[in-house]
């Protein structure tokens, strides 16, 4: 993310002090970095428990999921549309 996106956040003071290690935007391989743990130890072993678990996200969290879960190729990851709003079931 740039500094004029009118999201950036890098003028507020509560960030003043992070300097380069504010982030600019997160990569599908950082959120999944991020994600795949938690998916790991904690929802995967509720539903192989038989829980019923839903898991409400932003669209890229939606997007490592599915793409780690249908073994979803890189390449192939463009075409996968994630509704918004609209549950998707497994």
């Amino acid at each position: 993310m740039t500094e004029d996106h009118p999201c950036w956040v890098g003028g507020d003071r509560r960030y003043q002090n992070l300097g380069s290690q504010l982030p600019r935007g997160e990569s599908l391989k950082q959120c999944q970095a991020r994600i795949l743990p938690y998916w790991q130890e904690a929802v995967l072993p509720a539903v192989r428990q038989g829980k019923r678990v839903l898991v409400a996200a932003h669209n890229n969290v939606i997007r490592c999921l599915a793409k780690h879960i249908d073994g979803i190729a890189d390449d192939d990851l463009d075409e996968l549309e994630i509704p918004t709003g609209t549950p998707l079931v497994s």
